[in-house]
């Protein structure tokens, strides 16, 4: 992916590896070593994510999530043979595709950056794109200052509509020993 992007946008990205506890993959290096001059950049992602001009993202993390309930302009691109997914996302991913907001070959992806870079506001609060942000968040990343509320309503409607499990009937085995 970044060696599609053209120069003078690849001047302005910065690389965020990916944290874990157990050091698997040495990306950072990698990228490093494939891009010298590429910013890195450490800490924590998400108020680099809220002040950036275009997110890409690699996987379809929590990031996403965050990205889309704050109306970030995001361009994914991830191997699907790599995330499965269930069926019920698949038509979100099906709309991100076919808006130009996720791709399932890197080269791609850096296209789009390059072919929005000059415009990125114009390109993500289009109707279609700010229509599947706004249905993506609804689903999987709502928000509200009252979040509270709307748990505790969606925790007593659930309770309300199980059936209490019924007890189990305890049988006396006749004729048997101890």
């Amino acid at each position: 992916f970044i060696g599609a992007l053209p120069g003078k946008i690849r001047q302005n990205t910065a690389y965020r590896p990916f944290v874990r506890s157990l050091k698997t993959l040495e990306d950072e290096e990698y990228v490093k070593a494939a891009f010298p001059d590429l910013r890195i950049v450490h800490g924590d992602l998400h108020p680099r994510v809220m002040s950036c001009r275009l997110l890409v993202l690699d996987s379809p993390s929590t990031t996403l999530n965050i990205a889309m309930a704050a109306n970030i302009p995001t361009i994914c691109y991830w191997n699907p043979d790599h995330w499965p997914q269930c069926r019920q996302i698949r038509p979100y991913f099906e709309r991100f595709e076919k808006a130009g907001m996720l791709f399932s070959d890197a080269t791609e992806a850096a296209q789009q950056v390059a072919a929005v870079w000059d415009d990125v506001p114009g390109w993500w609060n289009s109707n279609d794109i700010q229509q599947i942000r706004h249905d993506w968040s609804g689903q999987y990343a709502r928000t509200s200052p009252i979040w509270w509320w709307h748990w505790a309503r969606t925790i007593w409607s659930l309770s309300r509509e199980r059936a209490p499990f019924p007890r189990p009937k305890l049988h006396k085995i006749v004729g048997a020993d101890q």
